[in-house]
């Protein structure tokens, strides 16, 4: 919607390790953090509390993305519990810069990414990355810097992807003077610094040797 400012967005989140999905519509603005889903009608002021179990919501989130079909802006999945899950549920693993960066709303932002190198399946030079987050956030990427990123695309839009792994653990930040990686998964982070040990490269590398192999 090019009128943001008029705009009354939604956003739905459905946590706990399960899906995401955050949309854009007219109406309420629906919130889950964690196993309670905060309702706040923007047409009134009640604001009432529901709680839903992790259960229930694995259950009714196929009803939910149904309601909502058409109104989608980004949709993000399980995490991982180590390197070997990560790899295998992303459909494509790229190396690349982060050349922009644009707020789409209060919830979510865009990543323009150069890539530099695909190594799981081809796309674009240039591709959109989406994440839960606003620029300069703790979990957002950070423009001009480099990341191996593991993506899965944005069901239903055309260049669009989100990072695998609870829009987190998938981003892995390049150091380019040392070789070296980071990532917010400090399990994740220690499996790659093993993997660098053992084989007496660097972890860009061990990253690489393992993602080829």
């Amino acid at each position: 919607m090019n009128n943001k400012k008029k705009t009354i967005r939604n956003y739905i989140i459905l946590s706990l390790g399960l899906v995401a999905v955050i949309s854009t519509a007219i109406g309420a603005n629906i919130f889950d953090g964690t196993s309670q889903a905060l309702v706040n009608n923007t047409t009134t002021p009640n604001t009432s509390v529901q709680t839903v179990s992790a259960e229930g919501m694995l259950k009714h989130t196929e009803t939910i993305a149904k309601k909502y079909e058409g109104k989608i802006d980004a949709t993000y999945g399980d995490g991982v519990n180590n390197l070997q899950e990560l790899k295998e549920k992303a459909q494509f693993i790229v190396r690349g810069k982060v050349i922009q960066q644009e707020n789409n709303n209060a919830m979510t932002v865009t990543n323009l990414i150069k890539v530099t190198k695909a190594y799981k399946n081809e796309v674009l030079k240039e591709i959109k990355v989406l994440q839960v987050g606003q620029i300069g956030g703790e979990e957002v990427l950070e423009k001009d810097s480099e990341y191996i990123l593991f993506l899965n695309p944005q069901e239903g839009r055309v260049n669009e992807y989100y990072v695998v792994g609870a829009n987190v653990q998938g981003q892995f930040k390049h150091d380019q003077n040392g070789n070296s990686l980071d990532n917010h998964d400090l399990k994740l982070l220690k499996e790659i610094q093993n993997k660098s040990l053992n084989d007496g490269t660097s972890e860009l590398s061990a990253m690489e040797n393992f993602i080829a192999n």
